[in-house]
């Protein structure tokens, strides 16, 4: 959309009085230039820049603190344009997103003809490269936010894609990406503002027996590792999302160290089962190690709900990211809250739905900014 239409749409479909050179700066300012494509107009119609009120003046957000004490907004299955089984996959929708201001977005990977390519498996979603989505990641990270970005990778690729995922990432990513950390000696996440203007990989942790892992495993997560293994699961395994196709997404997979080191920060692991007690939020046992982030469906995180101190206890310190569960095949969403209120951090939302439940989220991060973090409450 030219300079000129969007001129004309405000004046005539929004009936604003503008001139020509306010809607150039208003668009500039938006887009990085005076046009847009039609997914860039889509986001700004739904954006704050839009609202039929200025929006409110609210102090900058403190970056100064670790990255567990924000809740980041986030999207589920970010690829999808639609329903969850037969929608099309398209680089548009991750730039919807970006611009909404989404600070993690998901990227599904498998194995097509040679390649690792990005869609929703054993399903009859459409296909799209993954080197293509880094591009797009690329061009539209940092557009409406300056703080740190995470890509939620789901790997279900063998080792020769892996590799290819790992250059893939470093070649389009270039110096945005983080592939070492910032302080080694320091045993807590960095802050969104050390971070600000770099890409973070979220990606399941090694296996600790895996000989291709250069990552040696604190001692919290080789319990961790050795409680999955003794309920019958193997850390190694995707995080599995139902439906018909769990089952074969749910076989072990080897991470290839060229791409376990880059889980910097972000090192995916599964949160076992906690110890009961009616008068403490002792962890027993349990001590997650920083760099540990629990991925939940939302039904499994409801089965802590006695755990509630607890889980407060984990998301002071850790990122617990909440994703639908699989039975929400039309890209429905779930009530947010009820995860905010124990902490978790990344409450990731079916963006094809702009239902109820996503302008709550919307409204959660509104406060004139499209910063993508909130400082969590005390």
């Amino acid at each position: 959309m030219p300079i000129d239409h969007f001129h004309k749409f405000l004046t005539s479909a929004q009936q604003e009085e503008i001139t020509l050179e306010a809607a150039h700066a208003r668009l500039t300012h938006f887009a990085g230039r005076p046009w847009l494509f039609f997914p860039e107009f889509s986001a700004y119609v739904t954006s704050f820049v839009n609202a039929m009120r200025n929006p409110v003046a609210v102090a900058p957000v403190d970056a100064s603190l670790p990255l567990s004490q924000y809740f980041i907004k986030s999207s589920h299955n970010t690829y999808l344009t639609g329903n969850q089984f037969s929608s099309k996959s398209s680089i548009d929708a991750y730039i919807l997103p970006l611009l909404a201001g989404c600070r993690s977005v998901e990227i599904d990977v498998l194995d097509y003809k040679n390649e690792p390519y990005v869609y929703h498996g054993y399903t009859f979603t459409s296909r799209i490269p993954f080197k293509l989505v880094l591009q797009v990641i690329r061009k539209y990270a940092f557009v409406t936010s300056d703080f740190p970005l995470t890509l939620s990778l789901e790997t279900h690729c063998k080792a020769p894609q892996q590799i290819k995922m790992a250059q893939y990432m470093r070649d389009v990513l270039g110096e945005l990406l983080v592939t070492e950390s910032l302080d080694a000696e320091v045993m807590d996440l960095p802050s969104p503002e050390q971070l600000s203007r770099r890409i973070l990989i979220k990606n399941k942790a090694a296996a600790a027996h895996d000989p291709n892992s250069t990552r040696p495993l604190p001692d919290a997560e080789r319990h961790h590792s050795a409680q999955s293994s003794s309920d019958g699961t193997n850390s190694s395994m995707p995080e599995a999302k139902g439906g018909p196709s769990s089952s074969i997404l749910s076989k072990k997979v080897k991470f290839v160290s060229d791409l376990a080191q880059l889980n910097v920060y972000h090192q995916g692991s599964r949160l076992p089962k906690l110890p009961r007690s009616s008068d403490s939020p002792d962890l027993g046992p349990f001590q997650p190690h920083f760099d540990q982030i629990f991925s939940l469906p939302e039904n499994k995180l409801a089965s802590y709900q006695n755990d509630f101190d607890r889980l407060v206890r984990i998301t002071s310190t850790n990122i617990i990211r909440t994703f639908p569960k699989y039975t929400r095949v039309f890209s429905g969403n779930y009530n947010p809250l009820s995860f905010w209120a124990v902490g978790s951090q990344m409450v990731a939302l079916n963006y094809q739905s702009f239902d109820f439940h996503t302008q709550m989220n919307q409204a959660l991060f509104h406060p004139g900014n499209r910063a993508g973090y909130l400082l969590k409450p005390d």
